[in-house]
């Protein structure tokens, strides 16, 4: 997603025999403000997207914020579930204004953090930068530790997720109305040979309303 600066950006990597689709968010991508790319994984069970993030310490916060949303908002309308990992340069390990940020965005699409362990450790300084967002409603159990591989001052990590499955014979039957253009003529007709006395003839407010309830 680098037209300027070298050395950098995001990238997915996936074994061939997997059943996915690239998907392009080049519009989505400023360079250090918000470096994101995505596949769209397709398995027997469900489908998922995952997206990769970069933000460079010295972007705009504000702006990537906003093209996070933009992106998000568009990955939303596949109908899949979601993960969001990534170098995001916000620390978890403390309370502070851009993490709040952060996860109140996030968690407008029911993504929440599972990183609480240091993910950079340089001298006395430990900081959880990195991190992995991910949809707990879809989600039995989730697993996430340090992968220590030496190939960068970034620690890598792995997540182990076991996704709900409904089984056959589980989900229970409920009533609901049949609203059609029979039934909606109906209720109309119901309506206009309501007389409405007990309202207009009753003196509380709260005994008139909880009759015109009854009646409705």
């Amino acid at each position: 997603c680098r037209q300027n600066l070298q050395k950098g950006g995001v990238s997915i990597y996936i074994r061939d025999h997997h059943n996915y689709n690239n998907i392009n968010l080049a519009e989505f991508c400023s360079e250090q403000d918000l470096e994101i790319c995505a596949v769209e994984l397709k398995t027997e069970f469900r489908n998922f997207i995952i997206a990769c993030i970069y933000r460079s310490p010295s972007g705009n916060f504000d702006y990537f914020l906003n093209l996070l949303d933009n992106a998000l908002n568009y990955l939303h309308t596949r109908n899949s579930n979601i993960i969001v990992c990534g170098d995001f340069n916000v620390d978890y390990l403390t309370d502070n204004n851009r993490k709040f940020m952060l996860s109140s965005l996030l968690n407008s699409y029911n993504l929440t953090h599972t990183v609480n362990f240091p993910t950079r450790i340089e001298g006395d300084t430990i900081s959880a930068i990195d991190n992995i967002f991910i949809d707990r409603g879809n989600i039995h159990t989730s697993q996430t530790d340090p992968l220590i591989n030496g190939l960068s001052d970034h620690d890598a990590q792995l997540i182990k997720i076991s996704y709900n499955m409904v089984k056959e014979g589980s989900l229970s039957k409920i009533r609901t109305r049949n609203i059609n253009t029979e039934s909606l003529q109906l209720f109309v007709r119901h309506l206009e040979s309501e007389n409405w006395k007990s309202i207009y003839e009753g003196d509380d407010i709260n005994d008139k309303f909880n009759s015109f309830l009854q009646n409705f």
